[in-house]
């Protein structure tokens, strides 16, 4: 299992784009993956754990 971690906001990242790769991508819900954007834009730190390491990469 791996772990992501994502401290900050990066200028150009477009929020749609962000909740919807976490959706598809690791399967979390869409309030969960929109909550974790959410909290980045509000320089909350999130922990993912992904048990897959290719999509963690």
């Amino acid at each position: 299992m791996a772990k992501v971690i994502m401290e900050s906001w990066r200028e150009g990242l477009q929020m749609v784009s962000l909740t919807k790769l976490q959706y598809e991508k690791l399967g979390l819900s869409l309030l969960e993956s929109k909550t974790n954007a959410d909290m980045l834009l509000e320089d909350q730190i999130i922990i993912l754990e992904i048990e897959d390491e290719n999509v963690a990469q």
